[in-house]
């Protein structure tokens, strides 16, 4: 649980510095964040009391959130996908380019995947230079509000496996 806190408060620092975050969620997402919620004992949740917190979280204007329609079949998932466990993540990365978003992860091992960086100086600098919204659950756009590739997507764009070998 402890190492999940860190993750927390990873993510937090990255969104706090993001101007007008949108958060992006689809079904997947969704259902996933119901049933942590429902499913951990910590929180004793009903599933009832889970949806419910999140129809909160998506009618709330700061960040706000978007829901990405998922038409993408079996036939477009990534060819790195070899394993069972790449399943979901290779359906959400084709998920957010396809809705013109780039997956942002805490997970190094998602090739063209943005990892949100450690806390400290690198969030401050990912943070400044990202201007625009956040798409699919903890994902970032391709153009910023100017039209503008943020330097720290670009690299992706150029070499889909960048994004796979950052550090914690």
């Amino acid at each position: 649980m402890r190492a999940k806190v860190g993750f927390h408060s990873r993510v937090a620092s990255w969104l706090v510095g993001l101007r007008d975050p949108v958060l992006a969620t689809c079904a997947i997402t969704e259902l996933g964040f119901v049933r942590v919620l429902a499913q951990a004992p910590a929180y004793g949740l009903t599933v009832a009391q889970a949806r419910e917190i999140l129809s909160r979280l998506k009618r709330q204007t700061a960040p706000r959130f978007d829901f990405l329609s998922d038409d993408q079949d079996l036939s477009r998932l990534s060819a790195w996908v070899r394993a069972v466990r790449q399943l979901t993540d290779g359906h959400l990365l084709q998920l957010a380019r396809a809705h013109g978003a780039v997956l942002a992860t805490l997970d190094r091992g998602i090739p063209g995947a943005l990892v949100i960086p450690p806390n400290g100086s690198a969030v401050a600098r990912a943070s400044a230079q990202c201007t625009a919204s956040l798409r699919t659950a903890f994902g970032l756009p391709l153009e910023n509000a100017a039209g503008q590739t943020p330097p720290e997507v670009d690299p992706l764009l150029k070499d889909p496996a960048a994004g796979a070998g950052a550090e914690d």
